[in-house]
């Protein structure tokens, strides 16, 4: 009896380990773990990791603390995504966390399974969108996309799993202008 309660331990936890493993389509997030002291714009690309799904369509809400960064500007500039149903623009609703939200919604006709390129094996990453920062205020700042929808390429576009990432950008204490 011992043996066989072993048996069912181990095979839970291994089944366990299996799942979390999994490879499933994620967005991340690409920018500098550091801003300069002399106010130079600093630039986050959004991209879509399609792993082993196929993607339908994409929404989501990117936000950083308000009173750390201005926005620049905000590029779709060697996007991957083909038909924008709402391109990535500050959202007109008023939040109350104190942070400005850049909302985006969308679509793959014929779907996105990866980047594909002559001189590697597979696919990669495409990029979303970037988006141009200037730093205004000491401190830390987190940068978050949530809300995040990841349709798959199937007849009823079912929504696949999706962490919401995180970066950190520490700003050091400003040049006066």
């Amino acid at each position: 009896m011992n043996t066989l309660f072993i048996k069912i331990i181990l095979t839970v936890l291994i089944s366990t380990c299996a799942l979390s493993y999994t490879s499933a389509a994620k967005i991340t997030i690409e920018a500098p773990s550091q801003a300069s002291s002399n106010r130079q714009t600093l630039t986050v690309r959004v991209f879509l990791d399609a792993e082993t799904d196929k993607i339908s369509g994409i929404a989501g809400n990117f936000s950083f603390p308000r009173d750390m960064f201005d926005v620049e500007s905000i590029s779709t500039q060697s996007s991957i995504v083909s038909l924008w149903v709402t391109q990535p623009k500050i959202s007109d609703e008023r939040y109350l966390d104190n942070r400005t939200h850049i909302t985006f919604e969308g679509i793959f006709p014929g779907g996105y399974e990866g980047v594909r390129g002559a001189y590697y094996e597979g696919e990669k990453a495409g990029i979303l969108y970037s988006v141009t920062l200037t730093p205004k205020n000491k401190g830390i700042g987190a940068i978050i996309i949530d809300d995040i929808t990841i349709n798959s390429f199937t007849s009823d576009a079912k929504p696949l799993p999706a962490d919401s990432p995180v970066h950190t950008i520490s700003v050091p204490q400003l040049i006066p202008v």
